[in-house]
């Protein structure tokens, strides 16, 4: 039994030779470290096509190593599949330089150990061509290890699906930048992280056909910046978190469409500045917000979907931040508030299609603009609440601006609060029904608008005011 190195295709150290095509290369090893085609700190080769590389090992494996190599081009690789016990790299470009991939059809690893599909940490400039499916299964399994490197190109990707036992990233870029890769078909991952780019410069990404994440995080950007990404076709991300963006700058998408997160906010930019997202499809956020912009400034996201929050979270959260533009949203649906900006400054949300606000016993009102100023929002329709605030709170701000309203329907014996307010401005309203039914406060009054200590606000024409209290006065 063998106890030392086996390559299928020793190069290693060798300079300036031409390999023609070659065919399939098979290498079946029991206990030793297992290299198909081995150009570690080659310079200056000239591979033709090849064909399947298979390689089995009873320990280590590489498909193909590049470590510290230099100037070496490949043509088209047919398919690399790796069956371990070991730590494997289907191809392993660590440390080189100036080395080319024309094409590289399929890559599949089984191990019991970690799994990488491409690795070119630390080098300098890695070109490779398209790139067929992926599907590794291991402990701690990565599609592509990025981490540290520069002025790598990646072309199209097929599907990449990931099994781990451990922690797994599709996209891993940690402290690399201008690099890029292009479009990528899918990406679908048990537990780890989809895209992994924290701390990230001058990444270019292509589109994205759909993510989905059992357990994990779908899109990790925190602290990243000046990264251009193309549109995302849907984002799943069952156990875990969806996307985040908090610290990062100047970063764009060109659309994200469906967004399903089970336990966190879906999309999460909140100390984030200069980032913009063409649109966002249809949002639903079980247990966080849907889209958390607290603190934020200067970003801008185009029109966005409908949106759904469970319980005492917030659809839309722009508390305390500045500056920031939001195009039209569709139907928000929230268990604690709808659209959230108290404390904030000078953003600008489109027209809103309709609210809805249920079971809402928290203190969170439907629209919370307390305390904020020269904030402006579009026409809002339909909104019907039921909880224990105001639907509409715009207590101590000054110069927000609001567009005409629908029909405003609430259980509670509070509508509109513009108590303590100056230079507010309100479209047109429908209707106000106030329906007090409410147990949380029985010894209130009840108001369709309460305007105590209120300076220079307007409100436009009132189609009907309606109130009925079951033990208040109104």
């Amino acid at each position: 039994m063998s106890t030392v190195s086996a390559a299928g295709l020793n190069a290693s150290g060798s300079n300036d030779t031409t390999y023609a095509n070659i065919g399939d290369i098979t290498i079946l090893s029991s206990d030793t470290t297992t290299t198909g085609i081995d150009v570690n700190g080659a310079s200056n080769n000239v591979f033709g096509g090849l064909g399947a590389i298979n390689v089995s090992s009873g320990s280590d494996a590489r498909g193909i190593d590049l470590g510290a190599a230099h100037n070496n081009s490949f043509s088209v690789i047919r398919s690399i599949t790796v069956n371990a016990v070991g730590d494997v790299s289907a191809i392993f470009v660590g440390g080189s330089d100036n080395n080319n991939f024309a094409r590289i059809g399929d890559i599949s690893i089984t191990t019991t150990g970690n799994a990488e599909a491409i690795n070119v940490g630390g080098s300098t400039p890695t070109q490779i061509g398209d790139i067929g499916d992926i599907t590794l299964t291991g402990d701690v399994v990565v599609a592509f290890n990025i981490g540290g490197s520069t002025q790598t190109t990646i072309g199209n990707v097929g599907d990449i699906t990931l099994n781990a036992d451990n922690y797994s990233y599709a996209l891993h870029f940690g402290g690399s930048y201008n690099s890029q890769i292009g479009d990528i078909n899918s990406i679908t991952i048990d537990y780890g992280a989809a895209l992994n780019l924290g701390g990230i410069t001058d990444m270019v990404i292509g589109d994205i056909g759909s993510i989905t994440v059992n357990d994990g995080n779908a899109i990790d950007m925190g602290g990243a910046s000046d990264n251009t990404l193309g549109t995302i076709g849907s984002v799943t991300s069952t156990l875990g978190n969806g996307i985040s963006l908090g610290g990062s700058t100047r970063n764009s998408f060109a659309g994200i469409g469906n967004i399903y997160v089970g336990l966190s906010s879906a999309v999460a930019m909140g100390g984030s500045s200069h980032n913009e997202i063409g649109f966002l499809g249809n949002i639903v956020a079980l247990d966080g917000d849907g889209l958390s912009m607290g603190g934020a400034t200067d970003n801008i996201i185009g029109t966005i979907g409908d949106v759904h929050v469970g319980a005492e979270y917030t659809a839309i959260n722009l508390d305390g931040s500045q500056r920031n533009t939001l195009g039209n949203i569709g139907h928000i649906s929230a268990g604690g508030t709808a659209l959230g900006l108290a404390g904030a400054t000078n953003n600008v949300v489109g027209n809103v299609a309709s609210i809805t606000v249920v079971d809402s016993h928290s203190g969170q009102a439907a629209i919370d603009l307390g305390g904020s100023q020269n904030n402006e929002l579009g026409d809002i329709g339909d909104i019907n609440y039921e909880g224990d605030n105001y639907v509409i709170d715009l207590g101590g701000s000054t110069g927000n601006s609001l567009g005409n309203l629908g029909d405003i329907t609430t259980n509670h014996y509070k509508a509109l609060n513009i108590g303590g307010t100056n230079n507010i401005s309100i479209g047109n309203i429908d209707a106000i029904t106030v329906t007090d039914t409410s147990v949380y406060d029985p010894a209130n009054t009840a108001y369709a608008l309460f305007f105590e200590s209120s300076t220079n606000n307007s409100i436009g024409t009132i189609g009907a005011i309606n109130l009925t209290s079951t033990h208040n006065s109104v």
